[in-house]
């Protein structure tokens, strides 16, 4: 499980300092609840084309927060490459949230070639992975 939630105030930028003092690691919110929000912009994410024509809505409150979609975001996280980003991919679909066919098409909507293969190698190892866990 995941303690950090990746927040980009689009409509507001100038609140991402005050997001980070409020609800950011080691702030009241983060002990208070477990988890914490992390400013983001979306040039740290490798995204797929067409992500943003994509997003999801999810209303709380009176704000409406949009999503990645969660094949946007499993590509995203297999581009980012850290281990907890991989277990996360590899709990999706031994859970059946997601489908190895369905990461397949998004991959192919990255723009740059590497970026495509290096995506790729990493899906298969989180499939070789779960292979492996699944005994013979």
């Amino acid at each position: 499980m995941s303690q950090e939630c990746d927040l980009y105030p689009k409509n507001r930028p100038q609140t991402a300092n005050l997001i980070h003092a409020r609800l950011g690691r080691g702030s009241r919110f983060a002990r208070s609840h477990g988890f914490y929000a992390d400013v983001v912009t979306p040039e740290l994410a490798t995204l797929p084309t067409g992500w943003e024509s994509r997003l999801k809505p999810l209303r709380a409150g009176r704000i409406t927060a949009l999503c990645l979609e969660l094949y946007d975001l499993i590509v995203s996280k297999l581009a980012a490459g850290r281990l907890k980003d991989l277990e996360f991919v590899g709990a999706l679909l031994r859970m059946n949230l997601a489908t190895s066919e369905a990461v397949h098409g998004r991959i192919r909507r990255f723009p740059m070639a590497r970026d495509r293969a290096r995506v790729r190698a990493r899906f298969r190892s989180v499939l070789d992975e779960l292979r492996q866990d699944s005994g013979p």
